[in-house]
């Protein structure tokens, strides 16, 4: 695309850890990049680096999400990096890091002013520290169930300045097509020690209590009563502060009679690969996830999902594959749901409206549909 005015938009964030936040900027920066655009990024290193250095984004190693008197600073020198390098969109994606953009962008002309955007990545405590993400001349959230809870708690935002960009999920990696590499089902059979026909169920989620890895063993538990042959991952380890726990995880586990039948695979790189090969992933989580990037990921390989119908689940599930959700908290439903899954479940279909293909488009129409005109007093 020729475009009269290539962008220069920053993100500013508050470092390049691996997370759903993170790789979003990441996604955002290679799409600006290919659109044509320049892209800034502005946020503390961190592992994913290198792949935002490889999108072609130019990357300004400060600690802005460090909380710490001295980090106010960083407003002058976004300030002054906004009006050096001309910036004309600048997209905050964390609290600590918006309020010093805010503050950066207060101290500039208004006809210098870079347009503000804010992406709400879930529901903050409801707070004058997170209003900062309600400022946004334009404010993304990530589902529709964020969108409910910014218009809820905060009602002085108007509607016209919220529009839903949903997370993605890049077909490229995650298609019905793909299949595990001979070596590794290899070795995955030689770990695992599991006959090729064991039916897998699997939660993929940190080892934290909202996560629902205490609903899910209760799921379990039904099933082994009903005498139903199964095998479930529990994919996910567990912080320091969460090793209690896991160890009530285990002991509820063995209090169930399923313990035999469950492994802890603690944090894994081939959660692709074993979401694949799993014949059931759950999502069961206390609390609504603000996007449900697993449920997504799964479906998308071709995995049926069983999760409860709430947050971005919900809204991923209802659209893409309903025939797997049950009520909040409903143990037995779930169960009743897993037994006929067993047997025979609806096929998956493609992704058609959780892709990353379409959250940057929807990114660059947003940017690209912005004018100067469009701002709010900072």
């Amino acid at each position: 695309m020729t475009l009269e005015k290539p962008l220069t938009v920053m993100q500013l964030l508050p470092k390049l850890s691996i997370g759903g936040v993170e790789r979003g900027t990441v996604q955002i920066a290679d799409a600006l990049n290919e659109r044509g655009h320049r892209s800034i990024v502005v946020c503390e290193s961190g592992p994913l680096e290198r792949d935002l250095r490889e999108t072609g984004s130019e990357f300004f190693n400060w600690p802005i999400g460090r909380k710490h008197p001295l980090t106010i600073q960083y407003a002058r020198k976004i300030r002054n990096l906004c009006l050096s390098e001309k910036v004309d969109i600048v997209h905050a994606r964390s609290r600590l890091p918006a309020w010093l953009g805010r503050l950066a962008l207060s101290k500039i002309k208004k006809e210098k002013c870079p347009v503000w955007i804010t992406t709400v990545h879930g529901p903050y405590s409801v707070s004058a520290y997170s209003k900062v993400m309600m400022s946004g001349d334009k404010i993304i959230a990530i589902s529709n169930y964020i969108r409910d809870y910014i218009t809820k708690n905060y009602p002085g935002v108007e509607n016209n300045r919220i529009i839903t960009i949903p997370r993605g999920v890049d077909e490229a990696t995650h298609n019905l097509e793909f299949s595990v590499e001979q070596r590794w089902l290899d070795s995955w059979q030689n770990q695992m020690g599991l006959k090729s026909d064991m039916p897998l169920l699997t939660i993929p989620a940190r080892l934290t209590r909202w996560k629902g890895q205490l609903d899910f063993l209760e799921i379990l538990r039904i099933l082994k009563e009903r005498g139903v042959r199964f095998h479930a991952l529990l994919v996910g380890g567990a912080s320091k502060n969460k090793n209690r726990y896991k160890g009530e995880l285990i002991s509820k586990a063995k209090a169930a009679n399923v313990f035999e039948n469950c492994s802890f695979l603690g944090n894994r790189l081939d959660i692709k690969e074993i979401m694949s090969v799993s014949t059931v992933v759950f999502s069961v989580t206390k609390i609504p996830e603000a996007f449900g990037r697993t449920t997504a990921e799964a479906l998308s390989l071709g995995t049926p999902v069983i999760g409860y119908e709430h947050g971005g689940t919900k809204e991923i599930m209802k659209d893409w594959y309903p025939y797997g959700l049950v009520s909040v908290g409903n143990v037995r439903e779930a169960a009743d749901r897993t037994e006929r899954f067993l047997k025979s479940y609806p096929p998956v279909t493609k992704n058609k409206n959780f892709t990353l293909e379409r959250m940057q488009k929807m990114n660059m129409s947003l940017y690209e549909g912005l004018s100067k005109k469009s701002k709010t007093t900072i």
